[in-house]
């Protein structure tokens, strides 16, 4: 089973314990990781109480992507799950940084 296959059938554990491994092994591209990091933190922020490790993912994977215009969904589904494990966390300063790069990056990508 892959992670994606544990996710779609509820096996959450699993997929965790999947996307770790991947994110643990190898080198995998920047945008694959980035991909790796919303799928762990986003079932982290569904399915435990581990508000802290899905920030810091979603936090690393924003760092690591930032660059990388081409996949701007993809930077843009990051900040929107960073944007629930700020609030969850009360931390609204952050936050709104968070989502004043989003809006930044909404108006570059509109050109």
């Amino acid at each position: 089973n892959t992670a994606a296959g544990f996710t779609a059938s509820g096996q959450w554990l699993q997929a965790i314990r999947c996307y770790e491994a991947i994110l643990a092994g190898g080198q995998p591209l920047v945008h694959e990781a980035a991909e790796a990091r919303l799928h762990l933190a986003t079932l982290l922020l569904q399915h435990t109480n581990n508000v802290f490790d899905a920030r810091g993912k979603l936090e690393h994977a924003v760092l690591e992507l930032g660059v990388h215009w081409r996949h701007t969904a993809l930077l843009c589904c990051l900040l929107e799950q960073l944007a629930i494990a700020l609030s969850l966390l009360g931390e609204h300063r952050a936050l709104k940084q968070r989502l004043d790069q989003g809006v930044a990056l909404c108006r570059d990508a509109m050109g």
